[in-house]
């Protein structure tokens, strides 16, 4: 009966020592570190070809060869689908190339050690998967050899309230060694194109710089991406993007396969909103507000396809102050409203611009934007709107479309803004600088490759002052005429 006992203590030690040893430590804490690696978003100047480092993120090596994972928004801005969580990444520059700084000691900077490139990417997510290619002096990397210390892929599908969280990256905040907090997880978050499941809530600090790093669960497996804090001034919580999700943009690069977002419908870029006018809460056709808690304009769609996203942006005196999408159904006509809780909206010029995703590589295309000034004595349109009129102004409206380039290395310029002018402006106007933002009809920035595209908005028997600028060349402005030439290249200088 002893010899009993004493088995039965035997294996209930042995089966402790097993649980013990499968949970985090703090040497093994230090270890799961290793994998955590920074990364710094250089751009190169064209000219000099000096090289800057501009953004600062996190990312997980999950393979000795050099696979590492991290947030698009670090390392490609632009990946349609972004925009639908923030539209002023559309304005934020593309790295040229990005550096992986290695942890090798935690009392210490990490070491910059290698260039990576973008290999897959979803912007639904906010995921990028990135591939060492060269060593830091330029030479290229023989990804066999690397060995580099890595985490292997957990399932978040079994996480549960209550379990602890440990997180690992490269805020500022933290200085510039490795940072650690840990914590709880708080809940799980949907959405309408992920579901359940979507985000992981935890109350572990994540502050900005973290972006793209490890959250790692008890047994030292990658679970999640730090991507978002919400929040106000009182209290924040993190938000971690659940790594079951991102598994499928990994197998597809291992077995040679192209990924492509399965979250977005992409539109042939024919898309065409019509627009027919802002109306009151009476639905009355009005062409501007007094005072109000809601303003809304009606918008006859063409050549969309059913559940293509329809993005839309709200400045009021040219600061975002609303941002969200919606899906096409079918619908004909659509209304795109704003409204304030209840309580008036603040006087000022507002303008709502209306995207589609036409392509992959395009991006997001401008299709539609409207002003209209709210608070003022409300102005009643003097012409009931009709097929008939419709038809007129669709007749009479063209679009424009081009490309800017540098003028010397004729590269195409990335996030280049391009301001179209109203009719009424001469050039005369424009030279003694006797403008303002009400004079502008439209404004639109350049893609990934240089491109850029406006609504129909343009009268073909009119010209049209156009100003062209970029960050590193000085103004182009001229002047254009859409009825002779709705295509056109735009050259800029390099400042000096």
């Amino acid at each position: 009966m002893k010899n009993k006992k004493l088995l039965y203590i035997s294996i209930l030690l042995i089966l402790a020592v097993s649980l013990v040893s499968g949970l985090v430590d703090a040497r093994t804490i230090s270890e799961i570190g290793k994998a955590a690696v920074k990364i710094e978003g250089v751009k190169i100047d064209s000219f000099s070809g000096e090289e800057t480092i501009f953004s600062v993120g996190s990312g997980t090596i999950i393979s000795k060869d050099g696979l590492i994972l991290t947030n698009a928004h670090v390392a490609k801005p632009h990946a349609p689908g972004l925009m639908l969580e923030d539209p002023t990444l559309l304005t934020f520059p593309s790295p040229d190339r990005l550096l992986i700084c290695i942890n090798e000691d935690e009392r210490a900077a990490p070491r910059k050690a290698y260039y990576a490139e973008v290999v897959a990417y979803d912007g639904v997510l906010d995921v990028a998967l990135l591939k060492i290619t060269h060593n830091i002096d330029g030479s290229k990397v023989n990804n066999e050899d690397l060995n580099l210390p890595h985490v292997d892929l957990g399932n978040s599908s079994l996480l549960s309230l209550g379990e602890e969280i440990f997180i690992f990256g490269y805020p500022p905040l933290g200085g510039e060694t490795i940072t650690f907090t840990s914590g709880r997880i708080s809940g799980f978050t949907k959405t309408e194109k992920l579901g359940n499941g979507a985000w992981i809530k935890t109350e572990a600090k994540v502050s900005p710089g973290n972006s793209g790093g490890l959250a790692a669960n008890e047994t030292g497996k990658l679970v999640g991406i730090p991507t978002q804090v919400v929040g106000n001034d009182i209290a924040t919580i993190s938000r971690l993007r659940p790594v079951d999700l991102v598994k499928e943009i990994i197998d597809y690069y291992k077995q040679g396969k192209d990924y492509k977002t399965p979250y977005l419908v992409y539109g042939s870029g024919q898309e065409r909103l019509l627009f027919k006018g802002w109306y009151n809460m009476d639905e009355e056709r009005v062409t501007g507000y007094g005072n109000t808690n809601v303003i809304y304009g009606i918008f006859g769609c063409e050549g969309f396809t059913r559940g293509q996203d329809i993005f839309k942006v709200w400045k009021i005196d040219e600061n975002i102050v609303s941002y969200s999408n919606f899906i096409w159904k079918g619908e004909d006509v659509i209304q795109v409203g704003l409204e304030n809780g209840g309580e008036e909206l603040p006087p000022g010029d507002y303008e709502v611009s209306l995207f589609t995703l036409n392509n992959e590589r395009a991006g997001w295309n401008l299709i539609s934007q409207e002003k209209v000034l709210v608070g003022e004595q409300e102005i009643y349109s003097k012409e009931p709107f009709s097929e008939t009129n419709e038809l007129k102004e669709k007749q009479s409206k063209i679009r424009v479309q081009g490309r800017v380039i540098d003028v010397y290395s004729k590269n195409e310029i990335v996030n280049a803004t391009v301001i179209f002018f109203k009719k009424e402006v001469t050039p005369e106007r424009f030279k003694r600088e006797e403008i303002s933002a009400r004079d502008i009809l439209i404004k639109v920035q350049t893609a990934n490759d240089g491109s850029f595209k406006t609504p129909a908005v343009f009268d073909k028997d009119s010209s049209y002052i156009v100003a062209v600028m970029a960050k590193g060349y000085e103004v182009n402005a001229g002047y254009i005429e859409p009825g002779k030439n709705n295509n056109i290249e735009i050259p800029l200088t390099r400042g000096h």
